[in-house]
């Protein structure tokens, strides 16, 4: 058994820094970053868009007689931050964006997993002054052995 949390989030990174269309809707792409790279208290008139990615949790159940074969569904949580300059158009571009790149990777066979679903979206621009806030729970599912796919 492995466990795939790494794995996918590197994978959701690199998706979202290569697919992101500067040219379209999604205008300028924001700094995307692990949750620990950005592991602080406040970002003290720090006004840089920012994508965050958190893994969750990962609940792995066996499927087999013996053990041997697990499927994995992993939870990440998107963290989504503009601010005030680009205002609620800005924010909306964002989010989009990051869907449609989240729709564009939703078989992942050809990088080892399977399968990602968007569970939740919410607003959270209402907690906040001066930024805009919009959380994507994403699932990535996974299987140790791919064959009855």
């Amino acid at each position: 058994m492995t466990i795939i949390t790494y794995d996918a989030i590197d994978d959701l990174k690199t998706a979202l820094c290569t697919q992101w269309d500067a040219t379209c809707v999604g205008g300028t792409k924001p700094t995307i970053d692990f949750v620990w790279d950005k592991k602080v208290v406040g970002f003290d008139g720090d006004s840089t868009e920012r994508i965050m990615i958190e893994p969750l949790s990962e609940p792995i159940k066996p499927f087999d007689l013996y053990g041997t074969a697990y499927w994995h569904d992993l939870l990440i949580k998107i963290d989504i931050r503009s601010y005030k300059s680009g205002g609620i158009t800005r924010q909306n571009q964002i989010v989009k964006e990051v869907s449609r790149i989240i729709k564009n990777i939703i078989r992942r066979s050809s990088a080892g997993l399977l399968q990602v679903s968007i569970n939740k979206s919410e607003t959270r621009n209402q907690d906040y002054r001066n930024m805009y806030r919009h959380l994507i729970d994403l699932k990535y599912s996974d299987v140790e052995s791919h064959t009855f796919v």
